[in-house]
């Protein structure tokens, strides 16, 4: 019996022609698009090991914020059963201002200092209600709230979208 193998393509030659190559192959795969947002957006990391902590977590909140609407929420289920994820992310919350975030950041620069600065910036916009097991302290710190009851979620007035496996797919808005 013979096996049928495959293998993914393999982008090479300039850095930044073959990753855009590459981003356009893959949206063919993992990309929703849509032509409106949405008053809310129900996401989900997708399970262990992609929500296992915050920073993996993040990901799904990233990917699932481009079809939120301003001013709307977002409610994130994401475990978060290993903490943060990282020594040294909720340092980045000591600075009272974005622009304090950034210019450190600019001087500074970190993976996770990025990652605490897209979360500010989107919770610029929008609210961000997490089902997790993470402290109330730390959510008060990144500037999330809690799903208290189930209740919040069932009688939502407005427009609805759901992404389950929210860290694996990117949402794509494609409105005016």
């Amino acid at each position: 019996m013979t096996k049928t193998i495959k293998f993914a393509p393999l982008f090479f030659g300039d850095v930044v022609s073959s990753h855009k190559e590459g981003v356009e192959f893959l949206k063919k795969f993992f990309a929703i698009k849509t032509k409106e947002k949405f008053d809310f957006v129900i996401s989900s990391a997708g399970g262990f090991p992609k929500d296992v902590n915050f920073i993996q977590a993040h990901k799904s909140i990233h990917h699932s914020h481009y079809i939120l609407k301003d001013g709307g929420t977002m409610f994130s289920f994401i475990e978060c059963r290993d903490g943060i994820g990282s020594k040294t992310f909720l340092d980045w919350f000591k600075f009272k201002t974005i622009d304090e975030m950034k210019k450190h950041l600019l001087e500074n620069y970190t993976m996770n200092g990025h990652t605490a600065l897209s979360l500010r910036n989107k919770l610029k916009f929008a609210n961000i209600i997490v089902k997790t097991e993470l402290e109330v302290e730390i959510l008060n710190m990144l500037g999330l709230k809690r799903i208290e009851t189930f209740d919040q979620i069932k009688n939502l007035d407005g427009s609805i979208a759901v992404i389950p496996n929210a860290s694996l797919y990117l949402t794509i808005y494609q409105g005016d």
